[in-house]
């Protein structure tokens, strides 16, 4: 329900999509960095309070988006939560592009003006991903103006492969990406899904369908917080397992969807990169350890002999090599102002 503000007339080039749920300190910092954009101002941000309450009911959200009179800001209300609030609020904009902003994150001050040169130029790009910043929970403003300085205007910009994305490509970010906003509707946006891999399943689909492209290097143009108190990513081992179990099952799809030939060795590469992912995870912000075993059996991941892990390594091995030689043709360069 629109509850302040409206939508131009015109519709704006960019639409930031900001939906929140009880967070008016971290909301704060968000939408500042989002009214504050360099240079740009062909945009409006939807924020979307997706806590329920009555319409009728004064918030700490709704009373506190009452400081704000900008012609920018369109400010709704969910009378009941919605259960996959990203593409409700995508399904409210009009823009051509949109960019999803987390209510705990925020964006750079040069974030529109750099991703707007570059898609503006390249009129084949229908997606592309930025580079993050990740730091723990707090997120200055000493931090932001370091990480998104442009140091070197000349950037690279990569178009991802498609078979194999996942096997052999670093997932794109969605987070502070720059999205068709139409060809993100008939993809059928995130699929809904309890656990944490929807966001990588909808990547994979837009690139499989219009290709996705990423900027390699420059600066970081979107700051994610982690290890905040009330993230899921803080709800220990049993998420992560499920997660990762939901993960592992969606690789062994694949391999038996799209390589048929070699259908057991991708189901063994989907398990050496969970392993990969559970490492990181012990060692990096969330200190959570997971048992790999259990996530194999519940997907029924049988073993693997010596003599076949050392093959596998071998041919593994290979493609990298080939995938490597296949994305320094797919990259280009591009100087940004």
């Amino acid at each position: 329900i629109l509850i302040q503000g409206q939508h131009w007339e015109t519709p704006p080039e960019v639409t930031i999509l900001l939906p929140t749920y009880k967070r008016c300190n971290l909301l704060k910092e968000a939408l500042e960095s989002a009214l504050h954009q360099e240079d740009v101002r062909d945009y409006q941000i939807i924020v979307a309070d997706n806590e329920g309450a009555p319409i009728s009911a004064e918030t700490e959200t709704s009373m506190f988006m009452k400081n704000y009179v900008d012609s920018r800001i369109i400010y709704y209300r969910y009378d009941r939560q919605t259960s996959w609030a990203m593409d409700a609020v995508a399904a409210l904009a009009k823009s051509k592009w949109i960019c999803f902003l987390h209510d705990d994150d925020v964006l750079a001050p040069n974030y529109l003006k750099i991703m707007l040169q570059i898609v503006r130029n390249n009129s084949g790009i229908s997606y592309l991903a930025c580079n993050i910043g990740v730091l723990k929970e707090t997120i200055s403003e000493r931090n932001v103006k370091q990480f998104s300085m442009v140091r070197n205007p000349v950037v690279t910009i990569q178009k991802a492969i498609r078979r194999g994305y996942y096997f052999y490509e670093s997932r794109a970010n969605w987070l502070g990406a720059f999205i068709d906003r139409q060809r993100y509707v008939d993809m059928g946006g995130l699929p809904y899904l309890s656990t944490g891999i929807g966001d990588h399943i909808m990547v994979g689909k837009y690139n499989d369908r219009y290709g996705v492209y990423s900027i390699l290097d420059g600066p970081r143009l979107y700051f994610r917080r982690e290890c905040g108190r009330d993230q899921l990513s803080c709800l220990g081992g049993s998420m992560w397992t499920d997660c990762y179990t939901s993960e592992l099952f969606f690789y062994f799809f694949l391999a038996k969807r799209n390589f048929v030939c070699l259908k057991k060795f991708y189901r063994y590469k989907g398990f050496c990169m969970i392993q990969s992912h559970i490492r990181v995870l012990r060692n990096g912000p969330y200190q959570t350890r997971v048992d790999i075993r259990e996530i194999a059996d519940r997907c029924h991941a049988g073993v693997v002999s010596d003599a076949e892990k050392q093959k596998y390594a071998y041919f593994d091995l290979v493609l990298e090599h080939i995938t490597a030689f296949i994305k320094k043709r797919r990259r280009f360069k591009m100087t940004i102002e």
